[in-house]
């Protein structure tokens, strides 16, 4: 089980995203001119400059965010492969399958999800045993019919976005997502995607939206519905923790997925990474903590 993300005791945010990246050219000495005053050099032991961090505070808008990644790019390729829960859950799924027939991905697994803050690096010559175990999980789900969930962003502009925004398998225990100390947001078994506004541990005491399937954040008070088709309306503050699974969207609804789609950016960043890794015989780095300065 992953440990909920926290920013003060009464903050959880939702899981952390993983980010797999790999070395392919050595990293610029200098740093990019238009983005001279947002960058900030990071050192190996030897002193040599092996990456450039963006510094928040200095960041003017989102295009220079997006310039910072397109030059990163140039000689550090990353991959996002879904939050850290959706690890968990494939962890979980390997466990049921047999570990002992994954034993490279059952590892890789049990370490990444231990350490994704400080980050993990594989290297290259070891992680390409991932693949050939992604291969197989992604065989045994073929076979599976039981199905997770994801988030579909309802103002998506077309030919802009697509995908699902947010992913999850459904949890053999309760799951807290995101949470205020107010009001929480958790998936539970049997009762999908859940609201609680005041106790968290007692649902009796308090005001609890069960089985929520459309979130429409647009106006205050904010309008949920169900999958029994209730429509509910909660203060915007309340409904915050909801806000915070999608924070680009504004009205987004669930629908359910096949486990592989879970996981799919696993089936996909991974082996990306490997074949880049393997053109340099660069380590294979795993956290959830991006090159930025806060």
């Amino acid at each position: 089980m992953t440990t909920p993300r926290t920013i003060d005791p009464w903050i959880v945010l939702p899981p952390a995203e993983l980010l797999v990246d790999v070395c392919t050219s050595p990293a610029p000495d200098i740093p990019l001119a238009s983005l001279r005053d947002a960058l900030e050099p990071r050192f190996d032991t030897a002193g040599n400059i092996v990456d450039w961090a963006l510094v928040a505070s200095s960041i003017r808008d989102h295009v220079n965010a997006r310039e910072y990644w397109i030059w990163r790019e140039t000689w550090r390729r990353t991959w996002q492969v879904g939050p850290v829960s959706n690890a968990a859950s494939l962890h979980q799924f390997v466990d049921e399958l047999d570990s002992d027939l994954v034993p490279a991905l059952a590892e890789v697994l049990r370490t990444v999800i231990g350490d994704h803050e400080a980050g993990v690096e594989i290297p290259w010559s070891t992680a390409d045993e991932l693949v050939s175990d992604l291969d197989l999980v992604r065989l045994a789900l073929s076979a599976d019919e039981r199905t997770g969930w994801g988030i579909v962003d309802d103002m998506a502009v077309p030919g802009t976005q697509s995908g699902l925004a947010r992913t999850w398998a459904t949890p053999t225990v309760r799951r807290i997502m995101a949470a205020t100390l107010t009001s929480s947001v958790q998936i539970r078994p049997g009762r999908g995607l859940m609201l609680i506004v005041g106790d968290a541990e007692d649902d009796e005491r308090a005001t609890v939206v069960e089985d929520i399937r459309e979130v429409d954040l647009r106006d205050d008070p904010v309008t949920l519905i169900t999958a029994a088709g209730d429509h509910i309306e909660l203060p915007a503050a309340v409904v915050r923790p909801l806000a915070w699974l999608v924070p680009h969207s504004l009205r987004w609804h669930l629908r359910p997925v096949p486990l592989a789609l879970v996981w799919a950016p696993w089936f996909s960043g991974w082996p990306a990474a490997v074949a880049a890794a393997a053109l340099t015989h660069a380590p294979i780095r795993v956290g959830s903590t991006p090159p930025v300065v806060i």
